[in-house]
């Protein structure tokens, strides 16, 4: 036998496999791919976005999701000026209120316990005309599997094989990224590295329901408020995002997303939509007693985001075994849109580099 016969297939011409095409997902695929490494993502719902999803329904558009997100540090920052030059990106909301507040209020029309935010705005941003536009443009010729559960990986010959709960397979691929949440990632790599997985099993995921609410009657203001108190945690009128004013405007009414607190979530998690949505919106008429959500909604539902934020971040940028799993997630650094792309970009910078590439700060 020869000394070459010995030596490790080469793998490169094979494609990777990303598990979960959320921002981190799709962020370390498009860079990845950009790079000329070929990519192939894999997606349990019907389209990509994560935490990044959009409900639109017959009476309008309600972002689930990330109300808004920032850019807290410079290569972010550089990202989000291009993605607004694109015209992706909007500034919104100009003005963030918060309940209840430490001093009388300074708009009246909230309700005399609202006030604003210390922090200087426009600093957050939206994509238009809803979240999920900032995924579709990050997916823009991926190839992604969509509806597709992966359960298990198998490494045969240095290359992987993914099986999903129809016990299809798919493969061989010369690596594996995990962008799945951390409950959802640590089943998948326990067989493979059971010390890395113990790790990621340490991030405790926390619940959130977000309530939509669609009123027929009523003003449209432009009201971004976080909720310190009760049930409640972040109260939004949806109508007045960026490209919305018209879905409503026309017929006078008002689109809402009432996201819950945590650790209300937490006791309620069986707790069917329909009483959870009820619970929400009447909560936010406390908050807001002068505003159109005292009118009878003609549409109210709840979806639960099981796992929404990580309690307990890892504060790494992203994870790697020796075995050929990487993973990344907005667990990895904290809990926000701006965490998710800095995971998944990081992540593939280092396997570019262990390409041979000659990597630095760019667009995705």
């Amino acid at each position: 036998m020869t000394s070459s016969s010995l030596s490790p297939p080469d793998t490169s011409k094979y494609p990777l496999a990303v598990i979960g095409a959320g921002i981190a997902g799709l962020t370390c695929a498009r860079r990845l791919q950009d790079a000329g490494v070929p990519v192939v993502l894999f997606e349990k719902s019907r389209g990509p976005g994560g935490r990044l999803s959009s409900r639109r329904t017959a009476l309008g558009t309600f972002d689930l999701g990330a109300q808004f997100f920032r850019a807290q540090h410079a290569d972010f920052a550089h990202q989000v000026d291009t993605w607004y030059a694109q015209g992706i990106l909007a500034p919104w909301p100009q003005q963030m209120w918060t309940y209840p507040a430490n001093s009388p209020a300074h708009f009246a029309s909230l309700g005399t316990e609202v006030e604003t935010a210390e922090e200087t705005w426009p600093s957050a941003w939206v994509a238009q005309p809803r979240m999920t536009a900032l995924s579709r443009h990050l997916a823009q010729d991926l190839q992604i599997q969509t509806q597709v559960r992966i359960e298990s990986l198998a490494c045969r010959d240095h290359l992987w094989y993914l099986t999903d709960e129809q016990a299809r397979q798919y493969g061989p691929f010369q690596q594996v990224v995990l962008a799945t949440p951390a409950p959802q990632a640590v089943p998948l790599l326990q067989a493979h590295d059971s010390q890395l997985a113990q790790t990621v099993a340490q991030v405790q995921m926390q619940a959130v329901w977000a309530a939509y609410v669609y009123l027929p009657q009523g003003e449209t203001q432009e009201i971004a408020c976080a909720v310190n108190s009760g049930p409640l945690r972040w109260i939004s009128c949806q109508s007045t995002k960026p490209e919305r004013a018209t879905e409503q405007a026309q017929a006078q009414a008002s689109a809402w997303v009432l996201l819950s607190d945590p650790q209300w979530s937490a006791h309620h998690l069986q707790t069917s939509a329909q009483d959870v949505a009820a619970v929400l919106l009447e909560a936010a008429r406390t908050c807001l007693p002068n505003t159109s959500l005292q009118a009878e909604p003609e549409l109210l539902e709840a979806h639960r985001w099981l796992y929404a934020q990580a309690e307990n971040p890892l504060n790494r940028g992203f994870l790697r075994s020796a075995t050929g799993i990487s993973l990344c997630g907005d667990w990895c650094l904290g809990t926000q849109v701006e965490d998710a792309w800095q995971s998944g970009y990081q992540l593939a910078g280092h396997l570019l580099r262990a390409r041979g590439f000659d990597v630095c700060t760019g667009d995705v």
